[in-house]
């Protein structure tokens, strides 16, 4: 019994500790001007930052609904990162990424694609709002978001006509209008003139939910890879292309192929 009555206190002990964590951001909700956080919307947001040195390690924590894409200094960081809200529909999950080995000493840049779904799925929960959390601080630096970052509506990922995808599924069909492309708007040579974004909420008072830390890995990019070979069909209107893929959680890297039958 006394070993029961333990469990139960330190339980209540440690509890306290976790939610203080989430009020500990220092970093804002921001979104921008004309964003009414309607479905399938794209948002572009980015940050100059002055470092004097580079720390041997910088954990960046960051959240939006409903996915993003990070690039540091013209690279990228993170592909499709954040989670769908439906497993913690009070909830938001965000994301920890390690930052340090993209950075330099001098002007860096960070830049953030955020997509936002915009409405319910069979495994979402839309929050009704678009916008970024972005957090990386460590002893001298303080990265978070703010109004001093830049961003804007992109405007060239659209709405499709008919058919539409499945109403279990909260993404949208997107159509890219190259005509309406920002080019090199991630890059740190950009020199176009975009707005500032605005503060939504702080952490603890936003409507999107408690913050939690996302329970799987995120997806790593290795790249394009060749295809072993590749193959018409005899109506020459097929192709069929042998990838080679490496198995994951192996403790050898192993290669195997399979195929794939692309129209």
């Amino acid at each position: 019994m006394k070993k029961i009555y333990w469990i139960i206190i330190t339980g209540l002990v440690c509890f306290p500790s976790l939610f203080a964590q989430v009020e500990a951001w220092k970093g804002k909700w921001i979104s921008l001007e004309h964003t009414q956080s309607e479905p399938n919307t794209w948002l572009i947001f980015r940050k100059n930052v002055s470092l004097d040195d580079v720390p041997k390690s910088l954990i960046a924590r960051i959240a939006v609904d409903s996915k993003y894409w990070l690039w540091i200094n013209d690279r990228l960081v993170v592909f499709e990162g954040g989670l769908k809200r439906g497993p913690a529909r009070n909830a938001t999950y965000y994301d920890e990424v390690e930052i340090a080995p993209y950075l330099s000493g001098g002007n860096n840049t960070i830049a953030i694609l955020v997509w936002h779904f915009g409405r319910n799925g069979f495994s979402h929960a839309n929050s009704g709002i678009a916008g970024l959390l972005f957090e990386a601080v460590a002893p001298g630096i303080e990265i978070v978001s703010d109004n001093s970052w830049r961003g804007m509506i992109y405007d060239a990922y659209q709405n499709t006509e008919a058919p539409h995808p499945n109403y279990r599924l909260p993404e949208s069909n997107i159509r890219f209008d190259a005509r309406k492309e920002l080019i090199d708007w991630n890059k740190k040579s950009f020199a176009g003139n975009i707005s500032r974004s605005f503060i939504i909420n702080d952490v603890k008072d936003t409507p999107v939910g408690r913050l939690v830390k996302r329970p799987i890995p995120l997806f790593k990019d290795y790249g394009l890879s060749d295809y072993v070979n590749v193959r018409k069909s005899a109506k020459g209107d097929t192709l069929f292309c042998p990838l080679t893929v490496q198995l994951p959680h192996h403790p050898v890297s192993q290669n195997k192929s399979q195929v794939g039958v692309y129209d």
